[in-house]
């Protein structure tokens, strides 16, 4: 036991052994004088730095030129992207027409993922919604040919006409518009009937097989023959519809399918996908139907249908339903199930509208009156159904010849001297 009480402060004294030993810092020798700086004043005096290059957003280029250049240069990027996507995008759609569905190429799983990814991406850069789609449905049909090998020649084809007299001597082609019309009456009748003289142009052709989808047997023969062998009426429920690219094919079926309870799915190529079906979804309600976008926020196809099959007794046309759906609405009319009164004095097409559809209407013997003979009663229509057993829907049916197709062969012999002479007969209905 050692005494702690030998120091003042009442603590232990240490020896020098058992301090720790300690360090002295070395004296630091006098700095180096340094070099003065140079006077800054004069900016000529700074020594040379690599330039630094300006941040996105920042700076100018020295000229417009480059400006230019860059564009170009974005401009050659995305031309490469798009034939990237488009290669890729045409192995999806072969994908999809070598399975065992039925539905059209374009209405597939894939694109709606693509669309659903398609708008959430721009929608950070874009407050456009409309235009954000419209672009994504250019982009769907987007198809890029690949370049010959440097080198080859690929053969060309001259379509233009010889330079020698013409010598024409042909049975005029029909109508274009009163060919579908025939086609889709022939159709929902499921009556007999051929069609000769018509031009088998995509709308056609696209109108043949939308109404086979829903239960037709229609068919084309050669270049100028549409045949339709009879059967059951058209049926819609649960459908999916390719309508082409053609407004009067869309409205066409749409208008055939509203009499009957039930709900069909219509797509389109790129025309109707932009188009503005915004009036005919408001229209539809008066008619017991309801037509709604498949994808959000769009005015254009695809679309689903809904039917109810209760129809009013009369309705009124309003001026912004689209002439074509006037047009079809009166055709199929006499397909409901129920008499209707339609009242179209309010719409500007009215009167050729009319014109274009009761025509037909009556060689088929269908219940078709207008109110009255002048004033707006003349632009009221009734129409009572019959059953398609007792529509007499002619086997040939008659129809003038096309004037904008007749115009351009009568025309020939003023450019190359001949004669063009065309057979048939003149509609004085159309214009």
């Amino acid at each position: 036991m050692h005494d702690n009480n030998d120091s003042p402060s009442g603590r232990p004294e240490r020896d020098d052994a058992s301090q720790p030993e300690r360090f002295e810092r070395a004296e630091r020798p006098e700095r180096a004088e340094r070099p003065a700086r140079p006077d800054r004043s004069d900016r000529g005096d700074r020594l040379d730095r690599p330039a630094r290059s300006p941040r996105p957003g920042q700076g100018r280029p020295a000229s417009g030129q480059s400006l230019v250049e860059s564009i170009m240069e974005l401009d050659r990027d995305i031309i490469r992207l798009l034939a990237k996507r488009a290669r890729l995008f045409q192995k999806v759609r072969g994908s999809r027409r070598s399975g065992v569905s039925s539905a059209p190429a374009r209405d597939t799983v894939a694109e709606k993922q693509l669309r659903e990814a398609w708008e959430s991406a721009a929608a950070r850069v874009s407050r456009d919604p409309r235009f954000v789609r419209q672009l994504f449905a250019l982009l769907q049909e987007v198809e890029m040919q690949e370049r010959s090998p440097e080198g080859e020649v690929r053969p060309s084809f001259n379509l233009a006409p010889p330079r020698r007299p013409v010598s024409i001597n042909i049975y005029g082609p029909l109508a274009i518009r009163p060919t579908r019309l025939w086609v889709a009456l022939a159709a929902a009748a499921g009556a007999e009937a051929n069609i000769e003289g018509a031009m088998l142009g995509d709308h056609l052709i696209d109108a043949v097989k939308a109404l086979n989808q829903a239960g037709a047997h229609l068919s084309w023969e050669g270049d100028a023959l549409v045949r339709s062998k009879g059967g059951d009426p058209l049926e819609f429920t649960d459908k999916v519809i390719y309508a082409g690219d053609d407004s009067l094919n869309f409205h066409l079926l749409a208008a055939l399918s509203l009499g009957a309870v039930g709900k069909v799915k219509f797509t389109g190529g790129p025309a109707l996908k932009m188009a503005d079906t915004t009036a005919l979804r408001q229209f539809l309600p008066l008619l017991g139907a309801r037509l709604a976008p498949v994808v959000p926020k769009s005015s254009g196809l695809p679309v689903r249908l809904e039917c109810s099959g209760v129809l009013p007794d009369e309705v009124r046309i309003p001026a912004e339903l689209p002439a074509d759906a006037l047009t079809a609405l009166l055709l199929a009319a006499p397909f409901w199930n129920a008499p209707i009164t339609l009242h179209c004095a309010g719409h500007p097409n009215a009167s050729a509208c009319i014109a274009e559809v009761l025509p037909l209407l009556h060689s088929c013997k269908a219940g078709v009156t207008t109110l009255g003979e002048t004033g707006d009663d003349a632009l009221s229509v009734r129409v009572t159904p019959v059953p398609a057993t007792r529509l007499r829907v002619p086997k040939a049916p008659t129809m003038g010849i096309d004037p904008l197709v007749a115009a351009v062969m009568l025309a020939m012999p003023a450019f190359t001297g001949g004669e063009a002479r065309l057979s048939g007969t003149w509609d004085a209905a159309q214009p």
